[in-house]
């Protein structure tokens, strides 16, 4: 398949060659009585480029109780997985590829692991214009790794004086607000102040089995329990002073950020372990400057983008204590719940990316980028425990150069192609182990570099006015991030010995949009393969640490389907669904002998999902001009296993159906909204990572 793929990349460029060479694509003079311009929304210049990018907006969920997660959950090829409430850890899922194989960007520059406050889970709708979502060749631009695609949240931007108040409450004692003031001082510079705050006590019932305390044992019924230790709140606040339109810079950006995280531990794993006394508290100080100039010489624009982060995260496991679900527990001998602990780990991370691009003529642009990375972790302050090893002290750093370079043809406003490459250089830093084992172990800092090329092309070809259909190939890396590498100073275990992810991408998308009068709709379906070697997979043991580790040869087939209909701009509705073959096709064992596992599905992975939504509009139901939404929201999962099927997996994550209904009032003015939400209506157990269980019936408003 690989193979095929680039002979049918090389054969398509050796056609647009032809094609752009014999027939010139000068401009022809013809005689014009008027001329009509017409713009294009960003989603639409986005949606004709080459690249098999959805984007959708923000605008249509700002009044409801909605993050950056909750717009991404309604695409096709889209699984969000969270690991419980408001503040957990959330995990995207593309078209089959999960977690650390999909890059996250906000305008841009790729989102820092280390500052929790800015999950992506945890940035409110009020602040985005819209999310644009890659599914497998991204740009250089990105000057990203990414190995099956990237998800970019662009962000609000107004040069003119506004003011956005949204403020949320509902079950579990949950908390949300949001501000964002913009204000010109003059025609060419303008200051925006955004601040956010999520709150829950994220005390829902959950559904699991009681730990007789002194015996050790668990009840072989379940039963229902409130999580007692899972408060989570966290702000943030951005300020930003914005040049526009000079002579010097077309745009010039400065902004500062602080945000914070406290956040209780429940549990860790199954359901089964729960803590009473984990928490874990950071803030992060954030600075960058952007700067943009069209036309620096005829033809050659210039974009530069910088920033610096300085996180610091306290991971506190201090008590002499072992918890049941009903709150009760059994003082220990030793102190900590799970690993005795008070660490302060201070992490800064400096980012740096340019692109130059250069259209020497209308049919042809050429583009060249460069980003630096550099990660640099230490252990600014640990009490010495009997878990307490040599390496905690030891520095790590990841640092990474990566280099672009693309050619873009436009053969006319039906076709364009673009070929490109990328060189990748990573530097690691970090404790490895010289003799011994486990808490007897003796470490050194040992620095491994590594370097490679991927390349790629991608085509797209409008076939009639409403059909285009895109087609791309990538020998694409992604290399191993910060957490897999180093840990997160708590539950999980890095290794920086990891080699980077390898994997062939092949990509098909075709999509219809035809309209008659009142009515239009939408029919879009994407196919995709992916052949990964040195596959990065997660394990969690069951103490509930997770490790990440290179398997070897993984294989993905995944198709979905998207189907939408409207009439006029009152009632729209639409389903997606995705499914996913991913299968080890790794023979061996690291010991040579036959992998009983050899074929089966990747275990934690869901294989077949989608979703439902209806949506109806109607105005002047209590004054002229006003607008009463009514919308609703079903979203399906299949079972799947948590662990290898072919090694006797018993547990699964069971099949799931929830409902969701929403309701908002829109004042004639448009300047108050207020709307009612309605989540998980049936109170359906839902499930997610490692069957950690998420919230039940919520209402919100």
């Amino acid at each position: 398949m690989p193979i095929l793929a680039k002979n049918i990349t090389l054969l398509c460029f050796l056609f647009c060659a032809i094609q752009a060479f014999s027939q010139p694509v000068e401009d022809k003079i013809t005689q014009l009585s008027e001329v009509v311009v017409v713009s294009q929304s960003p989603v639409k210049q986005v949606q004709k480029t080459a690249y098999n990018v959805v984007a959708i907006e923000a605008q249509q969920l700002r009044n409801l109780n909605s993050n950056a997660a909750d717009m991404l959950s309604r695409v096709s090829g889209v699984k969000m997985r969270e690991n419980g409430g408001v503040g957990a850890e959330a995990n995207i899922n593309l078209n089959g590829f999960t977690g650390q194989h999909v890059r996250v960007f906000i305008d841009g520059v790729p989102m820092n692991d280390a500052n929790a406050s800015f999950r992506i889970n945890n940035i409110p709708t009020e602040l985005i214009d819209r999310i644009e979502i890659y599914k497998g060749v991204v740009p250089i631009t990105f000057g990203t790794d990414a190995l099956g695609g990237a998800i970019n949240i662009v962000m609000r931007k107004n040069n003119h004086n506004f003011a956005d108040l949204s403020y949320t409450f509902g079950s579990f004692n949950t908390h949300k607000s949001t501000l964002n003031i913009g204000h010109s001082l003059t025609d060419n510079i303008s200051v925006k102040l955004s601040a956010y705050q999520n709150y829950s006590d994220n005390n829902y019932k959950v559904f699991t089995q009681y730990l007789d305390l002194q015996t050790g044992t668990y009840s072989k019924n379940k039963h229902w329990f409130s999580r007692f230790h899972d408060r989570y709140h966290n702000e943030a606040i951005i300020g930003q002073v914005n040049i526009f339109n000079e002579k010097w810079a077309d745009k010039l950006s400065f902004a500062l950020n602080y945000s914070q995280e406290d956040k209780q531990l429940q549990n860790a794993n199954l359901m089964q372990i729960v803590f009473g006394g984990k928490y874990r508290k950071s803030h992060t100080y954030a600075s960058s400057i952007e700067y943009e100039k069209k036309e620096i010489i005829k033809n050659l624009n210039f974009f530069l983008s910088a920033h610096y982060d300085l996180t610091n995260t306290n991971n506190v496991d201090e008590q002499p204590r072992q918890y049941s679900w009903n709150g009760d527990y059994r003082e220990k001998p030793t102190r900590g719940e799970a690993q005795y602990q008070n660490t302060i780990l201070e992490g800064r991370t400096a980012y740096i990316t340019s692109h130059l691009d250069y259209q020497p003529k209308k049919a042809h642009s050429f583009q060249l980028s460069h980003t630096f990375t550099n990660y640099q972790r230490i252990n600014k302050n640990q009490i010495i425990t009997p878990y307490t090893l040599q390496s905690d002290f030891m520095k790590r750093i990841n640092q990474k150069n990566i280099t672009g370079i693309s050619y873009k043809l436009t053969l006319s406003n039906r076709w364009n192609s673009l070929a490109f490459a990328k060189y990748y250089n990573t530097r690691v830093t970090g404790p490895a182990i010289v003799s011994g084992n486990g808490y007897n172990a003796l470490y050194k800092e040992i620095t491994h570099s590594s370097e490679t090329v991927g390349y790629g092309a991608a085509t797209t070809y409008q076939l009639l006015k409403n059909l285009q259909t895109k087609i791309s190939y990538e020998k694409s890396y992604r290399l191993p991030n910060d957490r897999e590498l180093f840990g997160d100073g708590d539950l999980e275990i890095g290794d920086n010995q990891l080699k980077p992810e390898h994997s062939d991408n092949i990509n098909l998308n075709i999509s219809y949009q035809p309209s008659f009068k009142n009515h239009s709709f939408l029919i879009e379906s994407a196919l995709a393969y992916r052949h990964t070697k040195d596959y990065i997979i997660r394990n969690i043991s069951s103490a509930g640490a997770g490790t990440s580790k290179n398997h070897g040869q993984v294989r993905n087939l995944s198709a979905d389907l998207s189907l939408r209909y409207f009439y006029l701009k009152k009632f729209s509705i639409g389903t997606n669904i995705t499914y996913m073959d991913i299968r080890n096709k790794e023979q061996k064992t690291s010991t040579g002998a036959n992998s009983i596992i050899y074929n089966d599905r990747l275990p934690n992975i869901p294989y077949l999902f989608g979703n439902a939504d209806a949506s109806y509009n109607i105005p002047n139901i209590i004054a002229k001009n006003d607008l009463l939404s009514i919308s609703y929201n079903t979203f399906y999962t299949e079972r799947f296993y948590l662990s290898w099927q072919s090694e006797g997996a018993k547990i699964t994550v069971p099949r799931q159906l929830s409902h969701d209904i929403n309701l908002t009032y829109q004042t004639p003015n448009k300047r108050i909204n207020l709307s009612l939400e309605a989540k998980n209506i049936t109170d359906e157990l839902l499930y997610d990572n490692y069957s950690l269980q998420k919230a039940g019936r919520a209402f919100y408003a």
